[in-house]
């Protein structure tokens, strides 16, 4: 499997695994996967993710781990 495939299956799973997305089919999520255009990141511990007042362009997924909201 080359890896364009492989990351699209890594996301397609993380969307399954959303509540966001339950309830729909595979068929369902793989007609919306390029209109979404998932990209999947990792962060170290105490990454800054996106700062307080920034436009966000994009919905975030936590597929593992915890994400915090503070203020500097």
């Amino acid at each position: 499997m080359n890896s364009k495939k492989i990351y699209k299956a890594n996301g397609l799973a993380l969307l399954q695994r959303s509540t966001l997305f339950a309830g729909f089919s595979e068929t369902e999520l793989l007609d919306l996967y390029p209109a979404l255009q998932p990209v999947l990141r990792r962060y170290t511990k105490d990454s800054v993710v996106i700062d307080e007042g920034d436009a966000a362009g994009q919905i975030g997924f936590v597929a593992s781990g915890r994400i915090a909201a503070g203020t500097r």
